[in-house]
């Protein structure tokens, strides 16, 4: 009978098996829920081992991505506590016969204090963590997390530095308020902490989140709109003034505030967003975003302060792969770029003016692989440009991008209104 039961069981695994080889989606779910379950028994680095595995399956999947970043972000945390543990230690040295060592003679002692105090576990986990938010952003156009996590980090202004003790209390209220569900008190607290403090950026983002949350979107529109003049340098609020208009049925400015956002910083999310009203507007299109197989090609080389040998991989193409070409590029305009990757002096080489439109230019010039066929087309109608900054956008060439939308933003609303065509043509 037990052996009988052993065949039975073996046969029901490779059954099982084999309805996950045939059903990816099924085996994403199953291994994304073992991996909930040691994220909450707290066994985070068997989590984060196991979603290297399965990205390294389906390095598309966004989810995932977006999960390592929240388990990361985790470690990050505890890593902060240990930085305070370390720094508070006592180091002694003592002599043969066990008595400690005191005046000039113990500077061995001195030393290995202030080693301690200098030594930051939360150094090294920050940096895994934002290593992988960019090897997210090359593999993923769904992994919003991840995205919007870069752009917080590098890009966005900090608020509500040198706000008054009265107006935090009021804004403390009304986050706990906000969080009970309890609207209308939230609001009557992001009022109050509005008027404590006039200046107070997230009282007036958040009073108008409320408006949004109990559907009234007319009156979260005139709020985030106010948001929006006050911090015309941050997309978070075009972001929200996005989702309003979209919610009240106003697709038009929808899309408008959406692609002026995307303009300001092409995150993931953001270009979902644009996606999604652009379809609303009756003029959807496609990104036709290329995953990538390398880091962007960086002017100062490799980041390699930040994670060392673990970063140095992501830079390196595979044998064979068109992006070879791409990690060549950097060496035919060697000299000609600056630290933000703004070329000059290449008028015999290039007419682009951004060292990574020009690997992508010398990449097609070199390469016929036909995942490419979608950036020839967008270069022979002259936006190339556009497909590269934009709809294969990545944090580690932004001082790139900013340059180029400053002076291009028509430029990239006509991309957007050829890829409307492009959509339309291919039905």
């Amino acid at each position: 009978m037990k052996t009988i039961l052993l065949s039975i069981w073996a046969l029901l695994a490779c059954t099982l098996s084999a309805t996950a080889a045939k059903d990816p989606e099924a085996e994403v779910a199953s291994r994304m829920e073992k991996i909930n379950k040691l994220e909450d028994k707290e066994k985070y680095d068997d989590a984060v081992e196991d979603l290297n595995d399965l990205l390294a399956k389906y390095p598309r999947y966004g989810k995932a991505w977006d999960k390592l970043l929240e388990i990361r972000t985790i470690q990050y945390n505890n890593a902060k506590k240990m930085d305070g543990m370390l720094g508070g230690l006592t180091v002694t040295v003592n002599t043969k016969d066990g008595s400690p060592v005191k005046g000039k003679d113990d500077s061995l002692a001195n030393s290995l204090a202030e080693m301690l105090k200098s030594f930051k576990p939360s150094n090294t986990a920050r940096n895994k963590m934002l290593l992988d938010c960019r090897r997210a952003c090359m593999s993923s156009g769904s992994a919003w997390g991840c995205s919007i996590e870069l752009r917080n980090v590098y890009v966005d202004a900090k608020t509500d530095t040198n706000i008054n003790k009265e107006a935090r209390k009021y804004f403390a209220q009304a986050e706990q308020e906000f969080g009970s569900r309890n609207y209308n008190k939230a609001a009557e607290y992001y009022r109050k902490a509005i008027e404590a403090d006039p200046s107070i950026y997230k009282a007036r983002l958040y009073l108008g989140d409320v408006y949004y949350a109990t559907k009234r979107y007319n009156d979260a529109i005139e709020v985030f709109r106010e948001a929006v003049a006050a911090h015309p340098e941050l997309q978070e609020p075009l972001k929200y003034l996005a989702d309003a208009y979209y919610n009240a049925g106003v697709y038009d400015k929808a899309y408008r505030t959406a692609e002026d956002a995307v303009i300001m910083y092409p995150d993931l999310s953001m270009l979902a967003k644009l996606a999604d009203a652009a379809e609303a507007d009756k003029h959807a299109f496609t990104l036709h975003r290329l995953p990538r197989e390398v880091l962007p090609t960086d002017p100062a080389g490799p980041r390699t302060g930040l994670v060392n040998k673990e970063e140095e991989k992501y830079y390196k193409a595979p044998q064979g792969s068109p992006w070879q070409y791409y990690t060549e590029a950097k060496d035919k305009v060697q000299g000609h770029y600056d630290e933000h990757g703004v070329l000059s002096g290449v008028g015999d080489i290039t007419r682009q003016r951004y060292l990574e439109v020009y690997c992508w230019e010398y990449m097609l010039s070199k390469s016929k692989d036909e995942s490419l066929d979608f950036a020839r087309r967008m270069q022979a109608k002259g936006f190339l440009d556009c497909y590269v900054m934009v709809s294969c956008f990545h944090q580690d060439f932004y001082d790139q991008y900013k340059q180029f939308a400053e002076g291009n933003k028509q430029h990239i609303r006509d991309y957007f209104a050829q890829l409307a065509k492009e959509q339309e043509g291919s039905k």
